[in-house]
């Protein structure tokens, strides 16, 4: 009975192995399966990446064109008016240093306009003359702007490759140059009033003096007494030792005038 009992458990397991085995087959197809799968979509997703299916799809799919020709200009080429202007340096094309003085701009500048004027270059050809008439008006606008000492500070500030001493001895030199402007204004101006002074003064004696000859003509033609007339003499010596003395002290007052400017003028510059 025993043995009847496990034959038949032994047969009733068997069919419960053989279901288990092809279970597991077909969970490993399916896992190959999936892995195949994957591997395809791997593939796929380089070739994506790579563009080479694209590539040969619109290889196949474009129309042949022709080659493009040598005049065809790109559209995102700037043109010459699109271009940033170039900032010129002024003291390399009149061939001048940056601390090159007022002569020395004038001489560099004639000696440019001799050599590039439009009235010189008429004998050379087209491409020589329209060369020349750029360095001309070049040369014109770099003696513009370095001949006004103002002007020529403000382009040393923007100009690239110049030391700071240059620039702030530009700055001294139109600041001396501004103060001796103002000292020759106010030696004008002192002069004019000096001489109005001196015309107001002149005019005045003329005028004493005409007075004085129509006193002396009254006098003649009423025939004054001896007296009267030692008198007339003497009131006439003293008008003239007045009027010698009022000619000193004018004589004095300018030149006190004109030495109280003259120190003033030392103290500014050199003090």
């Amino acid at each position: 009975m025993e043995n009847s009992s496990a034959g038949l458990v032994r047969v009733a397991a068997r069919p419960d192995a053989k279901s288990a085995r092809t279970a597991g087959d077909m969970l490993r197809k399916i896992v190959y399966a999936l892995m195949l799968a994957l591997v395809a979509l791997v593939c796929i997703q380089s070739l994506h990446q790579s563009r080479i299916i694209f590539r040969v799809n619109d290889f196949w799919a474009r129309p042949e064109q022709a080659p493009p020709t040598a005049t065809a200009t790109p559209t995102n080429t700037p043109t010459p008016k699109d271009r940033a202007p170039v900032f010129q340096d002024y003291f390399a094309i009149l061939d001048i240093t940056h601390n090159a003085t007022d002569s020395e701009i004038k001489r560099a500048y004639r000696r440019k306009v001799v050599q590039t004027h439009p009235d010189k270059v008429q004998r050379l050809g087209p491409a020589a003359r329209l060369e020349a008439e750029a360095k001309f008006n070049l040369a014109t606008k770099a003696h513009e702007t370095l001949s006004n000492l103002e002007e020529r500070c403000k382009y040393l500030e923007k100009l690239p490759g110049v030391d700071s001493i240059t620039r702030a001895g530009c700055w001294r030199g139109l600041q001396k140059r501004n103060r001796e402007q103002a000292s020759a204004e106010a030696q004008r101006r002192a002069d004019e009033e000096w001489n109005a002074r001196w015309e107001a003064y002149k005019a005045a004696k003329e005028a004493a003096k005409e007075q004085r000859e129509r006193e002396r003509e009254r006098d003649k033609f009423f025939d004054m007494e001896p007296p009267i007339t030692a008198l007339a003499v003497v009131r006439t010596w003293c008008e003239r030792a007045w009027e010698l003395l009022c000619n000193g002290v004018m004589e004095a007052q300018r030149a006190l005038v004109s030495a109280y400017h003259i120190v003033m003028d030392f103290i500014r510059r050199y003090w």
